[in-house]
């Protein structure tokens, strides 16, 4: 019995949601306000301990209004990806870093920063965007940290990308590929994507590395 080509064409876009990276790209699973409510709560202890930020008691310490986990992939459990933003009592620093939580949600971990990316002045993350990077069915992280600019009386912003597939907290910082966007170029996760592939293109790269410059 011959097959409607319409039931044809659902039949391929479910085996590439199977089998690719543009349905965990264009479909990822938001947190429930409930998750993020439970993460957050564990948000301050994690990051009190964290060795490059500051001993100093912390004033707060939020996410993003929406979340996503990183979908599961390659025997990767799902992690809870928390842009998270910490500020201090009695001081004006604060900073912005991305937390992984464990499926659990028991288990927190900070994603490590070089110095150069590890802002002591940043007012928060735009352009949020949870996009497949290196083709393996995970979510990477890119967002624009609002920080102070180093020329004029005025925030800037500056692209940082995170990239699954570290040990540990399963994501890192990727200097290479944070050092290829422009802010511009985070206007959409298709936008991102685009400028990373022509950078990696251009710099005659299989694929961004997860690992930050020293």
């Amino acid at each position: 019995m011959a097959i409607p080509l319409q039931h044809v064409v659902k039949l391929l876009l479910l085996g590439t949601c199977a089998t690719g990276a543009a349905c965990a790209q264009s479909q990822p699973r938001a947190a429930t306000p409930q998750e993020v409510r439970e993460a957050s709560g564990r948000l301050a202890a994690v990051l009190q301990k964290q060795p490059d930020l500051l001993e100093d008691p912390i004033a707060s310490a939020t996410v993003e209004k929406k979340v996503f986990w990183s979908g599961a992939a390659g025997g990767h459990a799902p992690l809870l990806l928390l842009p998270a933003r910490v500020r201090y009592k009695g001081t004006t620093n604060s900073y912005c870093r991305l937390v992984t939580a464990s499926a659990d949600l028991k288990e927190l971990t900070v994603v490590s920063l070089p110095p150069q990316a590890n802002f002591d002045d940043c007012a928060g993350a735009a352009d949020t965007r949870y996009v497949d990077l290196n083709g393996d069915g995970l979510l990477d992280v890119v967002h624009a940290l609002r920080v102070q600019s180093n020329a004029a009386p005025a925030q800037v912003a500056v692209p940082l990308v995170y990239l699954s597939g570290a040990p540990g907290a399963g994501y890192c910082y990727s200097d290479a590929a944070s050092r290829q966007l422009r802010p511009e170029d985070l206007k959409s996760a298709d936008s991102v994507a685009k400028a990373l592939e022509a950078a990696r293109k251009r710099l005659g790269i299989a694929r961004f590395e997860c690992a930050p410059a020293g």
